[in-house]
């Protein structure tokens, strides 16, 4: 009984490793943010390929569909920080020549947990040579997933109530500045990132993601603008400055929707060819 569990459990084994080999799912696996965001760290640092251009933000920036640009990778996480994606780059060998910033919110610090996921030398290297172990393969997730993509293809949207409701809290919490303390530790923390980065010849290229223009000027964005200014001054550091915030709508405050998603990479792009960027 045992020898015919341990012969059918390395035939399934077998056969899913095969299959991940033939027809490695292109699909969206995960069930939740946070298995997205150990994916996106997992196919970055243990895939073969070397991308030139990297993003690095939060939820606001991991929307935008930057495959479309050639040799790109989005490393944008979903409630997640600016220093993910940053460490994350920082711990493979191959370094990219571009790497984009997000600028909203750089108050939020490194996930912990993120960090310790992406940092277990064993872990690390048996995932790298054994792909049927990462969370990108799961075979719940790659069937649930494959499942849910054929039958949800709706696009929902938030009521006008629900949505001027979302406005308004995220006004409030705009009106209040960043606490100057946390604010300086992480623009240092980011300052000596950047400063390893410049010293491997990588380009920084800090850009600004549109918000809802009744959140886009107030003391918090402000605040948050003026520090980059500061500590990342334009007559060295390159810039892809916010758009008018007038031109686009956001499904909470601060989210873009998925058409204004591409309205802003599309403007992204125009600004990257116009500043001679080369990507």
């Amino acid at each position: 009984m045992i020898k015919k569990s341990i012969i059918s459990a390395l035939f399934f084994v077998s056969f899913y490793s095969l299959y991940l080999y033939v027809y490695k799912p292109q699909w969206n696996t995960a069930q939740h943010d946070f298995q997205e965001n150990i994916i996106k760290a997992q196919d970055y640092l243990y895939e073969p390929e070397i991308y030139k251009n990297v993003f690095v933000g939060s939820s606001l920036s991991a929307r935008l569909e930057l495959k479309v640009i050639p040799n790109t990778y989005n490393l944008s996480m979903a409630g997640g920080s600016i220093f993910d994606g940053l460490n994350i780059i920082l711990k493979k060998t191959e370094k990219p020549t571009n790497i984009f910033i997000e600028m909203n919110l750089v108050e939020r610090s490194e996930n912990e947990k993120l960090k310790i996921a992406t940092s277990e030398p064993i872990s690390n290297f048996l995932k790298k040579n054994i792909p049927i172990i990462r969370e990108n393969f799961q075979p719940v997730g790659v069937i649930v997933s494959k499942i849910y993509s054929k039958f949800d293809n709706k696009i929902y949207y938030k009521d006008s109530i629900v949505l001027n409701k979302l406005v308004i809290e995220e006004m409030e919490r705009n009106k209040i500045p960043p606490k100057e303390q946390e604010l300086k530790k992480n623009f240092k923390e980011l300052m000596n990132i950047v400063m390893k980065l410049r010293a491997n010849k990588i380009n920084i290229i800090f850009y600004e993601m549109p918000i809802n223009k009744k959140v886009c000027d107030l003391q918090y964005p402000f605040k948050i603008r003026e520090q980059f200014y500061s500590y990342f001054p334009k007559k060295i550091f390159k810039y892809i400055d916010q758009p008018s915030c007038n031109d686009y709508e956001t499904s909470d405050g601060k989210h873009l929707t998925k058409p204004e998603s591409q309205q802003y990479l599309i403007y992204l792009i125009s600004k990257v060819k116009q500043n001679n960027l080369n990507i």
